[in-house]
């Protein structure tokens, strides 16, 4: 039943005369006619079988159903089907209102600007939303001009849902060309196909305007361009992005958000996977997902050049960021994330992945004044050389994470000469915490490096730090200042640093291997008193042990004690503290000697002593044990520094130096003590 048009004209005449939602079944080749066809009322353009339909002028469908409806989802007029739309021009549909559904298996096909919600639309009352759906294909075919296979753009609101399709587009220009404010993108599937120099969705001063990504497969020059779109925001929680050139960029004077909470964001040939170099301030949330430079050593995983006078802010708590990451020498510097702008940035790592496969991870081109403050608090960093290169400008806060030059993760390409997890040039780095590793068998590695006419600064005071460098004697450069901090080494380690032995004989297992263990702590909360240097055999007959000595200035009313652990006890607490221990051992799992015997004053000068008796053992007069001292003063503790060069030892140890004083004058008994703990020897 229904009434036969012999054209689609007269069946879209009759089909606007009143409110119901008519549908027109198409059953035959048929043509759009010699004049646009205008869709006021509610509509469905169908059929059941392939036809084609010819539209011979520009415009053909112009939509204007005023509906209230519009941009809410519900479409008005809807191509449906097995219809295929051409012409030699441009715009098929074109809109001033409504809501546009292209569903099924319809394909339309023009030069430009294929399905138009653009220039019409003058006044900022129109409202208009397109959808693309089913197996539907949009194509322009434009040969020279910078245009889209779907525009939208003018004055008014508008909004693009993408469900499923393709829209393609060849040469310059872009599957979909994005120019209208205070507007909306959904994707949640499809594919969009920029030329070989456009776009997948170029997005052009679109402010205030939302690009959301919840699937789909996006290619092209670029996949996201995003120019001179003040105050947008665009979220990526799923799909696939790739490009010929930088992936997801923020040109011009765009701005606003960039949230990336999964999916995949990858560069083809070396470029940038993200590209913020625009004048207005970017805040980039990175939650999950994968971001990728997959090819050679020229390309940024992240690369922030913006110029923006006003700070952005970058925070990574998941996903990975991943590139080749080489130096080029000269100012270019190919980190995987890479400062290269003259702007003013915060940027928080608490999670994630970040991978240079062969070097740099985080760095800042040379030739650039960009400053940033760099908070690292978790996740995980990998390089192949040197994993932070903290230049002029960069100030590294690292209070946790993983920092790892060691190049036996999986991902590694490249040699492994000059290893350094950290490089200190003029800028700044405080650690607190965190673990870093280096490894491989190039005599240049460190764990932190800082060349000697460097300005910068290097503070460690914390943080577990392991060289397993096979080459290298040193741990770190002569300017890092070594506050405090766990570090584990293998055997070729001599030092520290120039000026600090390395000692050997605690060891801790890593990886399954031995490992010699170092520590060191600084006085906590007011430098109260002293360790003295080394340690001494109680020879009292019957009571003989290892007795270390601390001074303190006097106070009248406190408390005064000395700690002592087996030094490796160190490599499983962050405290060399009664609270950090008892947490870890109870409390009868240390020996806490309260200075009652062994405490002398004299004027304002308090000297304890403090020994470990009873080591009636061969194993116990090998075994290396760590002592600090602390006062109690009103009820709070006040530690002295300890640093395990000088404030451990083993009484094996103790009893042979002193035997080879030759100016001591040991009796035969204490001759007999001393010579009794070298018998394990």
């Amino acid at each position: 039943t229904g009434t036969y048009y012999d054209s689609l004209s007269a069946a879209i005449e009759a089909a606007n005369t009143d409110d119901d939602h008519d549908i027109i079944t198409v059953i035959s080749n048929t043509s759009a006619g010699a004049s646009s066809l205008t869709i006021t009322k509610p509509l469905t353009i169908t059929s059941e079988n392939e036809y084609t339909v010819s539209c011979s002028v520009s415009n053909a469908f112009k939509i204007d159903t005023g509906s209230a409806n519009a941009i809410d989802g519900t479409s008005d007029v809807i191509f449906s089907g097995k219809l295929t739309f051409t012409t030699t021009t441009n715009q098929i549909v074109d809109m001033t209102s409504g809501d546009v559904e292209i569903t099924d298996s319809v394909s339309m096909t023009g030069t430009q600007d294929v399905v138009n919600a653009g220039g019409r639309m003058s006044s900022s009352s129109h409202k208009a939303s397109i959808k693309i759906s089913g197996n539907a294909k949009i194509t322009g075919t434009e040969p020279t001009n910078e245009k889209g296979a779907i525009y939208l753009a003018g004055s008014g609101t508008t909004k693009l849902i993408i469900t499923g399709g393709t829209i393609s587009a060849t040469n310059k220009s872009h599957a979909v060309r994005f120019q209208s404010k205070n507007s909306t993108i959904e994707i949640s599937g499809g594919t969009l196909n920029g030329g070989a120099s456009g776009n997948a969705i170029n997005f052009l001063d679109a402010d205030n305007s939302t690009i959301t990504i919840d699937g789909g497969t996006f290619t092209g020059y670029r996949a996201i361009y995003s120019k001179d779109a003040s105050n947008s925001t665009i979220i990526i929680n799923d799909g696939t992005l790739s490009a010929n050139t930088e992936t997801v960029t923020f040109a011009g004077s765009s701005g606003g958000k960039l949230t990336i909470n999964g999916g995949t964001i990858s560069a083809n040939t070396g470029n940038q996977a993200i590209y913020y170099n625009s004048s207005n301030a970017l805040d980039i949330d990175i939650t999950d997902g994968d971001i990728e430079v997959k090819t050679d050593e020229k390309g940024h995983a992240l690369y922030l050049a913006g110029t923006s006078s006003n700070k952005s802010t970058v925070n990574i708590s998941g996903g990975t960021i991943k590139a080749y990451g080489a130096d080029q020498g000269g100012t270019r510097v190919r980190a995987t994330v890479c400062f290269a702008s003259n702007a003013n940035y915060d940027v928080n790592i608490t999670g994630g992945t970040i991978i240079a496969r062969h070097s740099l991870a985080i760095a800042k081109e040379s030739n650039k004044t960009a400053t940033a403050t760099i908070n690292i608090s978790g996740g995980e960093i990998y390089a192949g050389k040197q994993a932070i290169v903290a230049a002029d400008g960069l100030t590294f806060n690292i209070s946790g994470g993983l920092i790892d030059v060691s190049n036996t993760w999986s991902e590694f390409d490249g040699d492994n000469g000059s290893q350094y997890a950290i490089v200190t040039n003029s800028g700044s780095v405080n650690i607190t915490g965190g673990k870093f590793i280096v490894g491989g068998t190039n005599n240049a590695a460190q764990v932190i490096y800082q060349a000697g006419d460097s300005t910068g600064t290097t503070t460690v005071n914390g943080g577990l730090l392991i060289n397993k460098n096979t080459a290298n004697t040193k741990i770190f450069s002569d300017k890092v200042n070594y506050v405090k901090g766990n570090i584990i080494y293998g055997e070729n380690i001599t030092n520290i640093n120039s000026t600090t032995e390395a000692t050997k004989g605690v060891t801790v297992k890593y990886e399954e291997n031995d490992y010699n263990f170092y520590t060191r702590y600084a006085a906590t909360n007011a430098e109260k008193g002293e360790m003295l240097d080394g340690a001494s055999v109680r020879l009292t007959a019957g009571s003989t042990g290892l007795r270390f000595t601390s001074e303190f200035a006097k106070v009248d009313g406190a408390t005064y004690g000395t700690i002592i652990v087996p030094a490796s006890y160190l490599a499983t607490i962050d405290a060399f503290t009664v609270e950090a221990l008892t947490t870890k051992y109870g409390e009868n799992g240390f020996l806490n000697i309260v200075a009652n015997d062994g405490m002398d004053v004299d004027g304002d000068t308090v000297t304890i002593r403090a020994a470990i008796t009873n080591l009636d053992t061969y194993d116990n007069y090998g075994t290396i044990f760590a002592a600090v001292s602390y006062v109690i003063i009103d009820g709070e503790y006040y530690y002295t520094a300890f640093d395990m060069a000088n404030n451990a030892r083993s009484v094996a140890y103790v009893a042979n130096e002193a035997l080879a004083d030759n100016e001591a004058d040991y009796t035969l008994e204490q001759k007999e003590i001393l010579g009794g703990f070298l018998q394990q020897d």
